[in-house]
């Protein structure tokens, strides 16, 4: 049923349960996953240093290997093809690109809790991604 599944990380704990639930998923039904981290540096724009915005993308670059990482044990030692990506740019724009380019047929991802309120309301990534993904898409709480 499921070709391609991508899931998007930022390692927290609500991506690892969705990493465990697409690995499931995963091995019912013989896919292929993708796991996907997206860091933003936007923020960087109004910093003149260069050497500063340097650094600061490389400790996003590492952030992004260790979630990635993350996953990847949660995954290890199955029998899924795995393909892991890291890329720049709005995590929601860049999930729903990522889903589009890839042919995803399903997106598990986790819904952020910050607080009391998250409970009712998922997060801002993953309600973009619900509403605009041309793929199935599962919130794992």
């Amino acid at each position: 049923m499921y070709k391609k599944i991508l899931i998007p990380t930022d390692g927290s704990e609500h991506a690892k349960r969705a990493a465990e639930h697409a690995k499931w998923i995963a091995k019912s039904a013989n896919s292929e996953v993708i796991v996907l981290n997206v860091y933003e540096t936007s923020s960087l724009n109004p910093i003149r240093s260069r050497e500063l915005k340097k650094d600061m993308q490389k400790l996003w670059k590492q952030d992004a290997e260790n979630n990635l990482n993350g996953v990847l044990k949660i995954l290890n030692n199955e029998d899924i093809k795995i393909n892991s990506q890291i890329k720049e740019g709005s995590p929601a724009d860049t999930i729903l690109e990522t889903v589009d380019q890839e042919k995803v047929d399903l997106v598990v991802i986790g819904s952020s809790g910050k607080h009391a309120l998250d409970r009712f309301i998922i997060g801002s990534v993953a309600e973009k991604v619900v509403r605009s993904a041309n793929s199935s898409v599962m919130v794992v709480h």
